[in-house]
């Protein structure tokens, strides 16, 4: 079912009673689908876990001698460039 964004607001009840029957609602505004609402029990999670070892850019700056003192190197970076 399709619902303009001003129909939802004027029949809201209407379409949330077509969620609870199991219908999908997609909800357009200006003539495109802008969301879709759907039961929660249609919604399928897929969480993945991930290594953090598995991500690239972990640890890519392991090698650097210059940031073996993480605080030190901030406080590097945030020092002013002038004295005034």
């Amino acid at each position: 079912m399709q619902l303009s964004s001003k129909d939802l607001r004027f029949h809201t009840k209407s379409a949330l009673d077509a969620v609870k029957r199991g219908e999908q609602i997609e909800i357009t505004f200006h003539g495109k689908v802008v969301a879709v609402m759907v039961a929660p029990e249609a919604i399928t999670k897929s969480v993945t876990k991930v290594n953090v070892e598995d991500v690239s850019a972990f640890g890519m700056w392991a090698d650097r001698d210059d940031m073996a003192d993480v605080d030190a190197y901030i406080r590097e970076l945030r020092k002013p460039r002038f004295k005034l």
